[in-house]
């Protein structure tokens, strides 16, 4: 396996990590109130862990895709230019 390969898998893993930290986030971000949530903080609390996750989504993102353009040396030639 190459270079080339080794990054697409590293964008694929990186991608699918992102989308399940999203849908996560946006699961609890847009859930309805529960019947053992009693007050709003739980909910409050509830929806700030969801963009908690929704914000993990884009850090993970972000550095993953840093990390996989390095590994197939695409910042090398970006920034040798």
């Amino acid at each position: 396996m190459g270079d080339k390969e080794g990054a697409q898998i590293c964008y694929i893993v990186v991608l699918i990590l992102s989308l399940g930290f999203m849908i996560w986030g946006l699961m609890d971000l847009l859930k309805k109130q529960q019947l053992n949530e009693s007050s709003a903080t739980d909910v409050i609390s509830r929806q700030m862990r969801g963009m908690g996750y929704i914000l993990l989504a884009l850090v993970v993102l972000s550095l993953g895709g840093a990390l996989c353009a390095g590994m197939s040396g695409d910042l090398a030639k970006m920034y040798s230019k």
